[in-house]
Order: C-alpha cells, then structure tokens, then sequence
C-alpha cells in the first residue's frame, strides 16, 4: 500500500531526505499503468494486480479510477471506477475480493468502506470505519479485515480496528502504542506488522510494531535500518516483507528477525504500490522528485518466496 506524504493534499511533492543507491539492473520494465497515480491502493487478488484510487498532478486531485493488469498479457484494463474518489485510502484483498476502506475525498478523511468483486466487477457499500482516516494501514488476517493508524483532522491516531465480513461489522481493538500515519501494514505468520510512517511530529519513523490477534496486544518488532514514510511493503510467501521506498529495498526475514538490504528499484519513486504475485514482486506508480511527476511505471523482480 502506498499513502500520502504530507497530512494536507499537495500532490506529488516529496518528503525531505531521500535515500537509495544505483540500480541494480536487474528489475525488468512492463507495460505501465494507463493513469499515473500515486498514493494509491495496489493488490494482489486472483492472479492479477488491482491499482484503485490515488491521486495526481501537481494539486493532488483525487482519483476514482481502477484498473487491473494481466501479467500473462503484460496489459492493464479499466475496470468499474470507485464509487468516491479516494487518495490514501486502504486496500487489501479479503476472500477473493477487492476491499477498500477510509482515504481522503475532498482533503477530508472518510470512514467509509467497500468491496468489489471482480467476476460482477461491481463496488458494494459494507459497513463503514469507526474512525475516519487516510494515510492508514489496511490488511487481511485469518479471514478479517484490520486497518490501523492513520491521519484524521490533521492529527495521526492509533485505532486499530478489525473487520468481520460475516458480521459486516467493525471492532475497536487495542490501538498502537504511538499513533502515526503513512505506516505499513502487512500480515505475516499469524501476526500484524506495523512498519514505520510519521508521528505528532510529522517526522519519519523506524518503528516496527507486532500485533498478536490471539491476545489483542502490541509488542516492539525489529525497528526498520532507517525511518520511513510514504513508502510500500509487501510479503513474499510466510517469511519475507519487501519494503520499497524511492530506490531502497528493504527485506525483512521473519525466521532471522532482521532487515537487510536487497535490490534496488530501477526508478526512484515514493507514494508507490507494491504487490507479490507468485514469485513476482511488482512496484506500481509513485511520485518521481526530478523533475517532480506521477507515474505510470510498473517494475518487477522475481523473488525467493518460502512457505
């Protein structure tokens, strides 16, 4: 997932502090989006990848639009628009659907929610958010939805709260120890992985925070190499987070406990997507710094995914 950089709408216009080194080459370039976007949602779902939302150029207008790309016909199609135009929003799949929850309209942080099924390719309302956000992270555990952190009024938040689609109903759950905003949020070995973004400060963070379902309780994971915000992560089979921020990747072995660093992206970029299909790893979109644009790119790497 990819979320905004700055708590007001200013469009593609990168954080202080870039990081990164030369490519490695070894990344391969495919057929590109057909609307560049950044600060968007990208998900892996039945063997194709979904780019919804976002926004772009220079004001940050906020985007409807979703598309999904065929690895197979190395092309993206459109596919039926959100039913609000969303930036920062979170996406995640969840029992073979598409589901999306908060992001902001209008510079204004929403808490509503949907889910589109791909064989209908219709969006249906469900249950909204407790708490309105944006810039928060959204992922699927053992058949539920969770969406933690985020921005709302200008000031980040540390709900966390789950969502059962047999219920259709969300849950307030133990929040995270320091509320933030542009973090990560992925599922890995029955856990909650709440990776870096910003705090009251507006400064990024390192922090890795663990969530146990089982115990509704946080507890402090291996802090990330550097801070960081606005940036994308993705798990690779049960073991590895690949963790994308302009061209630094970042890999996280849940069986060594630490964080090394791994091939470089091709294209410098921040407020991208990424997403693992198979032994995939793909890098969608983002905001480029020079000069200051949106993208359309789509990079990929095979990677080693263990189980």
């Amino acid at each position: 997932m990819a979320t905004l950089g700055l708590p007001a709408m200013a469009g593609c216009a990168p954080p202080a502090g870039t990081t990164g080194g030369a490519a490695s080459g070894r990344w391969h370039a495919l057929r590109g989006l057909l609307v560049p976007r950044d600060s968007f949602g990208l998900v892996a779902l039945g063997g194709h990848l979904y780019a919804a939302g976002g926004m772009s150029g220079a004001r940050g207008t906020a985007l409807a639009s979703v598309e999904a790309y065929d690895p197979a016909a190395n092309a993206w199609t459109a596919r039926a628009p959100l039913p609000l135009a969303l930036s920062s929003m979170g996406a995640a799949p969840l029992a073979g659907q598409l589901m999306v929850a908060g992001g902001a309209h209008d510079d204004e942080a929403v808490p509503l929610a949907w889910r589109f099924e791909p064989p209908t390719g219709h969006w249906q309302a469900i249950a909204p958010m407790r708490s309105a956000r944006f810039g928060h992270g959204l992922a699927t555990l053992d058949g539920y939805l969770y969406a933690a952190g985020g921005l709302a009024g200008g000031a980040p938040v540390a709900a966390l709260e789950r969502y059962d689609p047999a219920r259709d109903a969300w849950a307030a759950l133990a929040p995270l120890p320091v509320a933030r905003f542009n973090l990560a949020l992925v599922a890995l070995g029955g856990l909650l992985y709440a990776i870096g973004g910003s705090g009251a400060d507006r400064r990024p963070v390192a922090t890795v925070d663990l969530y146990d379902p089982q115990r509704d309780r946080w507890s402090a994971g291996p802090a990330l190499p550097e801070p960081l915000s606005n940036f994308a992560a993705a798990v690779a089979g049960d073991r590895t987070i690949h963790v994308l921020y302009h061209r630094t990747h970042l890999v996280f072995d849940r069986q060594r406990a630490e964080w090394t660093a791994a091939r470089p992206m091709p294209t410098s970029r921040h407020g991208l997507g990424a997403a693992v299909l198979g032994s995939t790893l793909y890098a969608a979109g983002g905001c480029a710094e020079d000069p200051q644009r949106d993208l359309g790119t789509l990079e990929a790497l095979d990677v080693a995914v263990s189980r």
